[in-house]
């Protein structure tokens, strides 16, 4: 077992990140990593937070946050070039290793989450609160939940037209009865709209008696307004629709029967 050295001491950051960076980038890849390996980086991400004289934890992040921006910008040039057919099973493919790797270097950016991130929101969300009306909210942000910002921002907004349509058109051919054969594709891609906000959420609460205070749902705001509005309106289109259609063609009874088989 390698022996680290727990203490602060001086890190040379630019030695250390060069180091680190390409191991951030083979982590959301999700190509193997030895357990040596992931303990040196781990202890990379350490020994910055922890430097001496001062931690280098900020320049870190910002560091962190253009590697992510970096990474996903190029996942965009990529899923750009995809002809619509093919963009939802992309899509997914992309998605699944993207959530996963992002994943692991949340947890491998654990000292970082919680020396720096939490420590500077509580400073900075105090002062928002006395100052509301003057400042900015707070835009730091643990990794996972910074990763998935970007990946909404740089890679989903752009072509979220593109992917929504073609949701609600393989929705309306299985309404028509045409199961689409990549329909574990579609409902993982809808499910992406929730997982993406999974990291907005943190169920860790104070338990009391077996039951957490301050409960609260994980939240919904990108699925809602990316994919729910959209579903519904075209959900109500597509009965109203029926609905006329069933009253023009049917007697009373057949379209009471009818619409009770709906």
């Amino acid at each position: 077992m390698a022996a680290y050295a727990l203490g602060p001491k001086s890190v040379d950051f630019d030695k250390v990140w060069g180091n680190l960076q390409p191991s951030v980038i083979e982590i959301m890849n999700l190509h193997p990593m030895t357990k040596k390996d992931w303990d040196d980086k781990f202890h990379d991400v350490y020994d910055i937070c922890v430097a001496i004289p001062e931690p280098l934890s900020s320049r870190l992040y910002s560091s962190m946050r253009r590697c992510i921006e970096m990474h996903v910008e190029n996942l965009y040039e990529k899923i750009a070039a995809v002809p619509s057919d093919e963009l939802l099973n992309q899509y997914y493919s992309m998605w699944k290793i993207y959530y996963k790797g992002t994943n692991y270097v949340h947890r491998l950016f654990g000292y970082l989450n919680n020396q720096f991130v939490k420590s500077k929101r509580s400073v900075e969300g105090d002062a928002y609160a006395n100052y509301a009306s003057f400042l900015q909210k707070p835009d730091v942000k643990e990794i996972g939940c910074l990763a998935m910002d970007i990946w909404k921002e740089r890679l989903i907004e752009p072509i979220l037209d593109k992917l929504i349509n073609l949701l609600l058109a393989a929705i309306g051919q299985d309404r028509l009865g045409n199961v689409p054969p990549n329909k574990d594709v579609i409902a993982g891609v809808i499910s992406s709209f929730l997982q993406i906000e999974e990291f907005e959420y943190s169920p860790n609460e104070p338990i009391a008696l077996g039951v957490k205070l301050n409960y609260r749902e994980p939240p919904r705001e990108f699925y809602q307004e990316a994919f729910e509005s959209r579903f519904l309106a075209s959900t109500e289109e597509y009965y109203s629709g029926l609905a006329q259609k069933l009253l023009a063609d049917l007697t009373c009874s057949k379209y009471m029967e009818a619409v009770s088989l709906q």
